[in-house]
Order: structure tokens, then sequence, then C-alpha cells
């Protein structure tokens, strides 16, 4: 599976990816608003693709999403996954063996490890072979 993050709603920007491109909608800056989320998770089924919200579980189940994604920076260990439904998949991410282990204690089933390569935004990065040693 592939996945694109998204901090907005551009429904012209999802039709042109690929039909196998889960959407992960991440926007930390605002609230979430129901109607956007609902038109995101519209416009996700009319493709058949996959969409999870970032950083709460709660409104992800109660919407009726396909999943939940978890950042680095959650790390609350008290995920009562009794709600999740038959196929709800929990995925997150980690840059470190620390994080890792708390992602695996959140009952995370797919996690992102990144970044691998230095870029603008992040001084700090893996580089391939501490990628390579986390992911094994």
């Amino acid at each position: 599976m592939f996945f694109s993050f998204i901090s907005n709603f551009k429904e012209e920007h999802i039709r042109k990816l690929d039909k196998k491109v889960a959407i992960i909608y991440r926007n930390y800056s605002i609230n979430y608003n129901k109607k956007i989320i609902l038109n995101i998770k519209n416009t996700c089924k009319k493709d058949g693709r996959k969409f999870f919200l970032s950083n709460n579980i709660n409104l992800a189940i109660n919407l009726g999403l396909d999943g939940a994604y978890l950042p680095s920076f959650n790390k609350k260990l008290n995920i009562n996954k009794s709600n999740f439904k038959k196929k709800f998949l929990l995925i997150g991410s980690a840059h470190c063996k620390n994080e890792i282990k708390v992602k695996e204690k959140q009952g995370v089933e797919l996690i992102f490890l990144s970044p691998i390569f230095k870029t603008k935004k992040n001084k700090k990065f893996l580089d391939i072979v501490k990628f390579n040693l986390l992911a094994s």
C-alpha cells in the first residue's frame, strides 16, 4: 500500500493519484472539521481508496474511516481497540528504536520510519544504514 499525506482538501489532487494510494489527512494547525473529513472520505470511497485520519482515533471510528494514523509524538498507551471495526487499521510513524517500541505497544500494525535523508525541514535523518537496522 502507498500513502499520501494531505493537510487540506483538494478533490482534484486526490483524484489524480493512483487508485492504490491511501490518503492520510493530517493538519495540526486547525481543529478537524467533520464536513471536510466526510468530503475526503466520499472522494476516497468513489475511487476505492483507503482513508486515515491523523491523531484522532475516536473521530476516525465515529466517521467510519478505514483507520487512524498516530504520529511519532503521540505516546499514549491507553488505546482501547475494542471499539475498532474488523478492518480498522492503526498506522503510525517513528524516528528511532524507542518510538518503534511505543508504536508496538500502541498496537500499530504499520510503522513509517522517517526521514531517511536530510531535508530542509529536518536536519536529523536516519540514513540508509540506520533505516535498514531499524526496519529489520
